[in-house]
């Protein structure tokens, strides 16, 4: 006898990295987000630099641009032009900006690259052609955008580029006081103390750039991390108690035992003489077989919005209406029993072509109220729906033995359904052991018309031709 394929290995591969992809993403877009919320802080902050020193150079400068001096015209024409790009990138995303139509990460690096060409047009121009009153580049104010550079590489999330911003700003510092010392010996007024200290002040904001990357591009993994185990926590959760339960149970603070009273329908299946064709399947065997079958059944009852509250065996439990109540949960569950008549026609085709004999089911559908709620105790409890609707669906279901039917339904479940309900054919009343009235019963009509045709081809002579 040739078992059921068992596909649980590849789910779980599947599922491991489903959650690995998961990860990478949020912490991809968490990092993206907060990336570009720094970006326009920083391109404001250039703004604000890049105006005050076009400012200076009008106001100060306006005899050598009237002159025509190249020096002073090709500082404005920069400091315009990086003005320019930051107010265009002070644009939010969506806002139909030029940059939209750019990969963020090029717009990333093509600032770094400004931020230490204004680093360069701060600090050379004034070793090049100083001014009066010069006396070496260390004692002006420029070489303070270089630890602004720095510290806003690291802002930028992506620890190369905070590397880069640092290096490049260590570089033209480094590069410029060689410049300052074999260009301007004569008036260069700063030691090895002072170079030392812009060394360590320097030196200090590329390693806080460095670490802000670093360390942000951790927490978000670890945030991430987190994240995907609560959720892997709270699936594998509802993969026992149903998902809807579960999100219900994580919702509140802590359990609380006892339920509250509520409209549902409930639904029993159950397979008919499964028993005692168990009794010739090894274990192994057994639980691939049901778990296939059980798999097949259960997508379609979490399809038409049921809840599966246990197993039995091989029976299965479902309630429609708890731990969240609809207007048309009667309607579900009714579509429910009908689906699951059709998806069991297509399992035992799969069976035969294993040469498997095919499953037989019962199904019983009752609606009614019920006490919805954790039952037990503290330390174990349980969600499940308790109730004199649970035990006369569970005999619904039993009865379609001897009627020879797949689904029965009882009057209150087809009332409740109304208009949406499935065709149903009335097969009279039903006495039900333990309830002194007798149940009105329905049977799905498209299986009743089967049956029925079925019957009088039995009872019909044969033709002899």
């Amino acid at each position: 006898m040739t078992p059921m394929p068992s596909s649980a290995p590849v789910r779980r591969a599947a599922s491991a990295e489903r959650f690995a992809h998961k990860a990478m993403t949020i912490v991809n877009a968490v990092l993206l987000a907060n990336a570009e919320r720094n970006e326009r802080s920083l391109a404001l902050a250039r703004l604000v630099m890049c105006l005050a020193y076009s400012v200076r150079l009008v106001v100060l400068y306006s005899d050598d641009l009237a002159d025509g001096q190249v020096k002073d015209w090709f500082d404005l024409i920069i400091m315009v032009g990086a003005s320019t790009l930051s107010v265009a990138h002070l644009a939010r995303p969506g806002d139909r900006a030029p940059w939209d139509r750019v990969p963020f990460r090029w717009r990333q690096s093509t600032f770094v690259v400004v931020d230490l060409v204004l680093f360069g047009m701060a600090i050379f121009p004034a070793i090049v052609q100083p001014e009066p009153g010069y006396d070496g580049i260390l004692r002006t104010p420029y070489v303070g955008v270089g630890t602004l550079v720095a510290v806003g590489g690291g802002m930028r999330l992506r620890p190369r580029l905070a590397l880069l911003s640092s290096g490049g700003v260590m570089a033209l510092f480094l590069l410029a006081c060689v410049l300052d010392v074999t260009r301007n010996p004569a008036i260069v007024a700063w030691g090895v103390p002072e170079f030392a200290f812009d060394v360590l002040e320097l030196s200090g904001a590329a390693l806080l750039g460095v670490l802000v990357a670093t360390r942000t591009l951790s927490l978000a993994t670890e945030s991430a991390a987190r994240a995907i185990d609560a959720e892997r926590a709270r699936e594998r959760f509802g993969a026992y108690v149903g998902h809807e339960v579960a999100a219900e149970a994580l919702r509140v603070d802590e359990i609380v035992l006892g339920g509250v009273r509520q409209p549902v329908a409930v639904l029993f299946s159950d397979l008919r003489g499964f028993t005692s064709y168990a009794e010739q399947l090894s274990p192994e065997v057994l639980v691939t077989q049901l778990n296939a079958y059980l798999e097949e059944m259960v997508a379609v009852i979490t399809s038409h919005g049921g809840v599966v509250d246990k197993y039995i065996g091989d029976g299965i439990m479902a309630v429609f209406g708890a731990p969240r109540v609809r207007p048309d949960d009667a309607v579900r569950a009714l579509r429910c029993a009908e689906a699951l008549t059709t998806a069991l026609t297509a399992h035992n085709r799969r069976r035969t072509t294993m040469s498997l004999p095919p499953l037989r089911m019962g199904v019983g559908v009752h609606y009614g109220t019920v006490v919805a709620g954790n039952i037990g105790t503290v330390e174990h409890a349980q969600y499940t729906v308790i109730g004199d609707v649970v035990n006369l669906a569970s005999r619904l279901e039993n009865a379609t033995k001897d009627l020879q039917v797949t689904v029965l339904v009882s009057q209150a479940a087809r009332d409740a359904a109304g208009p949406g309900a499935p065709a149903l054919v009335a097969l009279g009343s039903l006495a039900v052991r333990g309830r002194a009235e007798s149940v009105d019963i329905y049977a799905l009509a498209s299986e009743h018309e089967r049956l029925s045709l079925a019957a009088r081809a039995a009872d019909s002579p044969a033709d002899d031709g």
